[in-house]
């Protein structure tokens, strides 16, 4: 079976690849550290044919930073908010965000707010436009 047809049969997009720097003593050819140098997603595998080297395959790669904008439906959470810093409670109401009304600024139904919306009535049932 080609080469070709077992790798297209593989489930390669957006794999998680590391790519590893090998050293290597110049006179005993001793292995002496590998590290990782690059991480990223496996983007799409060339199929190439050279006369010198002959038939071999090229992986081209996305970097991490597509991690960046992908979308996660998922909200925060109190006790996500609480591994990170214990007493905050900043995400206490974003489970309930855009389901429950909550007042800020001044109460609604204040004496404040009564009048005003009072004597914005009186102005528009004698017809007064402003300045």
């Amino acid at each position: 079976m080609p080469i070709d047809t077992q790798i297209e049969s593989e489930d390669y997009r957006d794999r998680t690849v590391v790519v590893y720097d090998a050293h290597f003593h110049p006179d005993t050819m001793a292995l002496i550290q590998v590290e990782a140098v690059a991480r990223g997603y496996l983007d799409v595998i060339e199929h190439n044919v050279d006369e010198t080297r002959g038939y071999f395959l090229t992986a081209r790669c996305e970097g991490r930073q597509l991690d960046y904008s992908r979308q996660n439906g998922r909200k925060r959470t109190v006790a996500d908010q609480q591994r990170r810093d214990p007493g905050d409670r900043f995400f206490e109401h974003a489970a309930t965000a855009g389901r429950v009304d909550i007042a800020w600024g001044k109460a609604v139904g204040s004496a404040v707010n009564t009048a005003k919306s009072a004597a914005a009535g009186a102005a528009r049932a004698i017809g007064f436009k402003g300045l």
